[in-house]
């Protein structure tokens, strides 16, 4: 969990100094993003007033679609 939470704040951070950050997950969801993190994929949305929305956090040998 503790590579996750960095992995978070790695996000954070690249968000914040306005670089895209993950890349695009269009093909799953219209408005998403993935980063991947060891064997976890986090997928979010960038929402209005700098807002960033965590959607989900899946192991990569998940069923993807079946969880977004």
């Amino acid at each position: 969990m503790l590579a996750i939470h960095a992995a978070c704040e790695e996000l954070a951070q690249t968000l914040a100094k306005g670089r895209p950050g993950g890349q695009s997950a269009e093909r799953m969801r219209k408005g998403y993003r993935k980063y991947l993190i060891g064997s976890h994929v986090i997928f979010f949305r960038l929402q209005p007033r700098d807002t960033v929305e965590v959607v989900r956090i899946l192991n990569q040998r998940m069923d993807v679609p079946a969880h977004l």
